[in-house]
């Protein structure tokens, strides 16, 4: 006799499974392994759905600076923010926050314009911290279920705000 899945896991009880949305892994060529794709419709004063890959090392969202006029984001809206890519080559950027949507769940998201900037990474704020991820390498494919929102790109949003205002100092860099 099969058995029903649980809903129980570790004492918590789960009303309902989250709707899932799914994505394939980026092939990027020249002998590097695949990499988790996402696509996510990003709003300034435009709204554009822009593919990429979701990197786990990134803190924040990393668009190239051709993105900042695409999305209709002025300079005003914007400070500047500096980055350490994986290479450990220090970056300067341009910080502003952003309304995002996947998968019907509108969010604010930082992003960091960087000059070129090859590929869409798509950073942990945002992301992680809202949805339910599960990395598949069988099939290539990363699973998004929302979990609900957390207060992480709060955070970043308020700094951005009062560095907007000029209430404060250069925050410490992104990692």
């Amino acid at each position: 006799m099969r058995h029903a899945p649980s809903a129980q896991f570790q004492g918590t009880v789960y009303p309902e499974i989250p709707r899932v949305v799914s994505f394939d892994w980026v092939n990027l060529g020249n002998g590097v392994p695949p990499v988790p794709g996402l696509t996510v419709t990003v709003t300034g004063r435009k709204r554009e759905v822009i593919s990429g890959i979701y990197d786990t090392g990134a803190s924040v969202t990393n668009l190239d600076v051709s993105w900042r006029k695409r999305l209709g984001v002025k300079m005003t809206q914007c400070v500047p923010r500096d980055t350490e890519l994986t290479t450990g080559i220090q970056v300067s950027g341009l910080l502003t926050m952003v309304d995002a949507t996947l998968d019907g769940h509108t969010f604010r998201m930082p992003v960091l314009f960087v000059q070129d900037n090859a590929e869409s990474l798509f950073g942990r704020v945002g992301i992680i911290d809202q949805f339910m991820i599960q990395l598949d390498p069988r099939t290539h494919r990363t699973h998004f279920a929302w979990a609900g929102p957390t207060d992480w790109a709060k955070q970043i949003e308020d700094d951005w705000r009062q560095r907007l205002h000029g209430q404060r100092g250069q925050p410490k860099p992104l990692k």
